[in-house]
C-alpha cells in the first residue's frame, strides 16, 4: 500500500507514521528510519522490499502504536 501510494521513501516513512502513531514525523525520525532501512537492507543482502517489512513490523511492536491515545 505505501509503495503504491508514496513512490518516495521519504513520502512513505511519513504516511507509515501518520498510519501507525497518528502523527506526522520528526525531520530526525525519517532520517533515522532511512538509516535503518539501509543497514536493515545491507544485512539482508540488499533486498529492500524485506527491509520494509521488517520497518513495518518494528514499527506495530512499537509504544507509539500500541499505546496510541
Amino acid at each position: 500500500r505505501l509503495a503504491g501510494e508514496q513512490p518516495e521513501e521519504r513520502g512513505r516513512i511519513r504516511q507509515l507514521y501518520l498510519l501507525i502513531t497518528g502523527r506526522p514525523p520528526a525531520e530526525i525520525e525519517v532520517d533515522s528510519t532511512l538509516t535503518f532501512l539501509d543497514e536493515c537492507a545491507t544485512d539482508l543482502n540488499g533486498d529492500r522490499n524485506a527491509a520494509w517489512n521488517q520497518l513495518c513490523h518494528a514499527m506495530l511492536g512499537s509504544n507509539g502504536f500500541l499505546f496510541r491515545e
